[in-house]
């Protein structure tokens, strides 16, 4: 896979609005219910005291919530204000302002820029694991990256400076302790402050009269992020306890070694997207390399069809390679990481197989851990239950809400990306944006370009992988282009009265899985050859409420049929009809047996490995 010349850019979240029938309710539902529920539920557990007794030198030894509280709040404010820019919310806004007062506050009762309210008040000696710390445990660095994040995003949706003013501070003092010889050698035992570091870089330089009023140094941080990057899995002369933080915290080797993706899967993915970052900055190929490297061996043989990684409860990390149980974990911050990494992908290589990957896991991993009513979560998102899953109001580790919080309001600024003349539409999701001059609209499947001098242009449409068929007509006159990286791309000048019509077919489709993966195959332990059913972007799963109690029929080969109301149905062998719903749906009606890879009559494989090259999934019938 060849690298772009230069990476791809995402438009700026405030010049987008999307105008989709599915994504538009979808996030203003987010908007109007889950972000408010979640967000007081968090109030609930007394998060804004941990502040305020910092900030009030109260020396109260109470804490309240997990080590990575601080992290969570400052993630569904990153998540909350980019939702902002399309579902304004001035009670909630007002909210999180009260919440970046005390923040503040506890920042300058610390006296030196540094703030995590657990190590504050639970184990002030002990900053970063030092002094007989656990940095496994505080999450300082964990906390510190949510902050730079919610800092930079606050920033641009709202131009407010106070979190971004508290973000630069801990940025500044962690440079001062933190980085290469003769600074100390510590790294985040939960990464994510990686990628973070690089935002804040990006905006410092982007703005540098705002990095001088605010203290900032843009070259300092982008340091700090490389630092994190060469130094995990190098353990001479680590300052922090524990030194080894062996495969769960990614810490075993050095990342440009790494060949296979193992240990915690949302620390994985995001030390892999900070990596990606730090690359597409540096324009190293040994760390393009390793990333690629991740990539394929995490979307070939570990990644479940719904998109979802780490299929081990064991501290919820990955198997095997082809070890994918229908048991699986699968936890929703992997998979909103997963999305993540896609993205920042993307970016280096221009290439379709990043967002088949990105929707892969958001429609189906990431969707399903959300009820309908918008207030119910899960933590865990298998294939297949036997009626003892539950969605939960709240949970003693509620991680997963504000990550998909992060994702959610992330989603549309990904449905576009550009560098210089060339223009990328990714998802095809209902939007309006503004990029570099340019006024986009891309309605039911109508894409105008408006450019007032005329601009010539290689719009790039992506084909998906579940598209059976496409047709592409320019101005109504229908075109045949090239095909690019799985892109479909237009060359010309384009001007105001310029419309690209976009049309799909998508047919049901019965996906089968790499022979390799046990649990689907002809191996003699699993003999019951099975499919995934899938129509368009989304993943189908069988529930016993629909099917007289049963998810264990055998699918027989009559034609798989897909119904205005979003179902899918068909036949067993034995004659019953069958119905089949989008995976997303599951557990809304009740706890009952469900099931995404179902046995299909007449398959009879024999394990041939031809075809399977650097695939996981690939049809086995299109009806």
């Amino acid at each position: 896979m060849n690298r772009l010349k230069h990476p791809l850019e995402y438009p700026d979240i405030r010049n987008i609005k999307t105008d989709d029938k599915f994504i538009t309710p979808l996030l203003r539902k987010i908007a109007e219910v889950t972000l408010p529920d979640v967000w007081h539920k968090y109030e609930n557990d007394g998060t804004e005291k941990n502040f305020i007794n910092i900030a009030d030198r109260l020396g109260k030894d109470e804490f309240f919530g997990t080590p990575w509280q601080d992290g969570m709040i400052y993630e569904i404010i990153r998540g909350g204000s980019d939702l902002f820019t399309e579902f304004a919310d001035p009670a909630l806004e007002s909210r999180f302002d009260r919440y970046i007062d005390e923040a503040a506050r506890a920042q300058e009762a610390s006296g030196d820029g540094y703030i995590n309210t657990f190590t504050s008040i639970k184990h002030p000696n002990n900053r970063f694991g030092q002094n007989g710390g656990f940095l496994i445990i505080q999450h300082d660095l964990y906390n510190a990256g949510c902050l730079f994040e919610a800092g930079v995003h606050n920033y641009i949706a709202t131009g407010k400076k106070k979190l971004l003013s508290v973000a630069v501070k801990m940025a500044n003092y962690i440079c001062s302790e933190i980085g290469y010889p003769p600074k100390k050698n510590i790294v985040s035992a939960h990464p994510m402050i990686e990628q973070a570091t690089v935002q804040l870089y990006r905006l410092m330089k982007n703005e540098p009269e705002l990095a001088e009023e605010l203290g900032a140094d843009a070259d300092a941080y982008f340091e700090l992020s490389r630092f994190w990057i060469d130094y995990r899995g190098v353990h001479e002369n680590r300052a922090a306890f524990p030194k080894y933080m062996r495969e769960y915290a990614q810490d075993h080797e050095p990342l440009r070694k790494q060949k296979e993706a193992v240990g915690h899967a949302v620390r994985a993915a995001l030390v892999y997207t900070g990596m990606a970052a730090v690359a597409n900055e540096t324009g190293e190929k040994e760390l393009f390399d390793s990333s690629l490297r991740l990539w394929q061996n995490v979307t070939e043989t570990k990644m479940h069809v719904t998109g979802g990684i780490g299929a081990l409860k064991d501290e919820e990390r990955f198997g095997y390679q082809y070890e994918l149980p229908s048991d699986a974990y699968l936890e929703t911050c992997a998979g909103v990481a997963m999305a993540f990494w896609a993205g920042e992908m993307h970016r280096t290589y221009g290439d379709s197989s990043f967002f088949d990957v990105f929707e892969r896991v958001f429609y189906n991993n990431v969707l399903a851990s959300l009820s309908e009513s918008g207030v119910k979560y899960t933590y865990i998102n298998p294939l297949v239950s036997h009626g003892d899953i539950e969605r939960w109001d709240w949970h003693k580790c509620p991680c997963c809400p504000p990550m998909l919080l992060k994702m959610m309001g992330a989603l549309k600024t990904y449905i576009w990306s550009y560098s210089g003349d060339d223009l990328y539409l990714n998802l095809h999701i209902g939007s309006e944006t503004g990029i570099d001059g340019l006024k986009l609209s891309y309605r039911d499947g109508k894409l105008k370009i408006a450019s007032s001098e005329g601009r010539r242009l290689r719009l790039h449409i992506r084909i998906p992988e579940y598209a059976q068929g496409w047709t592409l007509t320019l101005n109504g006159k229908a075109v045949a282009p090239e095909i690019e990286n799985g892109y479909a791309v237009i060359e010309r000048e384009f001007s105001d009265d310029d419309t690209v019509g976009i049309s799909f077919e998508y047919r049901v489709i019965r996906e089968e899985s790499h022979p390799y993966v046990w649990e689907n195959c002809y191996i003699m332990l699993h003999p019951d050859d099975r499919v995934a059913v899938r129509y368009g972007r989304f993943i189908y799963c069988a529930e016993a409420v629909d099917n007289g109690g049963d998810v264990d029929f055998v699918l027989s080969d009559a034609p798989l049929v897909h119904n205005s109301d979003g179902t899918v149905t068909g036949k067993t062998t034995d004659g019953r009809d069958v119905i089949l719903i989008p995976y997303y749906k599951w557990n809304n009606r009740g706890n009952c047996g469900m099931r995404i890879w179902l046995k299909q009559d007449g398959m009879k494989r024999d394990g041939s490995l031809t075809g399977w090259e650097k695939r996981l999934y690939r049809p086995w019938k299109i009806d």
